[in-house]
């Protein structure tokens, strides 16, 4: 895919444009984008801009790791968010408190993608890594009340992986709370409120979904994948959560 950039407002149409491609189901157009707008970024000396797009590039390897059905395949996916991240990690300043607290999110997320892998004490070390990181992360995290909701669920998903489900809640109650509260200024603050305010709210119904699905709770499993399942969505925002709201209902 070859794509004519010609300055950082076009830079910020093409990416935006890669986010509701990946949102709406598209994986690997979606991440054909992201690397060309990271190729730009970097021949163009754009830092914040490459840490950003890399970011995006490690959240679809994520994705695309929790739909490959072989271990192998996950792991190579998770393997390859690693490697995004570590490059954001090597550009991005000490100095730059909240976007190094946006990095240690996405951290926390792939240690956890990569630590359910795995068995016994070496998992349940990794996931205390990685709640240690998200939790840092959480308090420096730039943006507005909403933008907690993005780690506050990977920090549910922690803690119920740690079979700490009364935090766990708390975590997902925390984080409708910030959206609920933040909701305004985040539609005053971003161009793709809509967007962020769906995927996050429907990402933390999802982490529920899945953990009721896990502990055979069945008709909470039901409702939570079905309220995202049938979420309004005539832009096709949600096409990935709805795809992943429907692989736990067929599931059950």
């Amino acid at each position: 895919m070859i794509i004519m950039i010609n300055n950082k407002n076009e830079r910020e149409q093409k990416k935006n444009e890669a986010i509701s491609m990946r949102e709406a189901g598209d994986l690997e157009n979606a991440l054909n984008l992201f690397e060309e707008i990271e190729k730009w970024d970097e021949k163009n000396g754009n830092p914040t801009g490459q840490i950003d797009v890399l970011g995006h590039i490690r959240i679809t390897y994520d994705r695309l790791g929790d739909q490959a059905d072989k271990l192998e395949e996950k792991k190579k996916m998770y393997e390859k968010e690693r490697e995004a991240l570590e490059k954001a990690l090597d550009i991005v300043e000490d100095s730059d408190v909240g976007r190094k607290a946006i990095l240690q999110v996405h951290l926390a997320s792939s240690k956890f993608s990569l630590a359910v892998l795995k068995e016994d004490l070496e998992k349940k070390n990794d996931l205390l890594d990685a709640l240690e990181i998200i939790n840092k992360a959480i308090e420096n995290l730039p943006g507005t009340i909403a933008h907690k909701a993005w780690p506050l669920n990977i920090q549910a998903k922690i803690l119920f992986e740690l079979d700490r489900e009364e935090e766990g809640f708390e975590a997902v109650t925390l984080g409708e709370k910030c959206i609920f509260q933040g909701y305004n200024d985040q539609i005053e603050a971003s161009d793709n409120a809509e967007l962020e305010i769906k995927v996050w709210l429907s990402g933390l119904y999802l982490t529920l979904a899945k953990y009721f699905s896990s502990k055979k709770e069945n008709i909470l499993a039901e409702l939570y994948a079905g309220v995202v399942s049938k979420m309004p969505d005539p832009n096709n925002l949600l096409g990935e959560r709805k795809k992943e709201a429907e692989r736990i209902l067929e599931k059950l």
